[in-house]
């Protein structure tokens, strides 16, 4: 079974998109204003991996790690 936006549960997740055919998931970058986008070979590799870490096991990808780790020293830095 296959996940869609409604079942996200990664705070960094922004969007699905394609680009000449291509799949992809769109989630936020390290640093302000910044993005970060997977492509993928298959739109069936871009739901397997959606389903995994976006729905259910978030914080073991290493998109939402490096993001959560910036946001984490950025706070830090800031003083709060």
């Amino acid at each position: 079974m296959y996940y869609w936006d409604e079942h996200i549960l990664c705070p960094f997740y922004l969007r699905d998109a394609t680009l000449r055919g291509r799949a992809a998931i769109v989630c936020e970058g390290i640093g302000e204003s910044i993005s970060t986008r997977q492509d993928f070979k298959t739109i069936d590799a871009k739901d397997r991996f959606k389903t995994l870490y976006c729905a259910k096991e978030y914080e073991q990808c290493r998109i939402y790690q490096a993001v959560h780790k910036d946001y984490e020293e950025r706070k830090e830095n800031s003083g709060a």
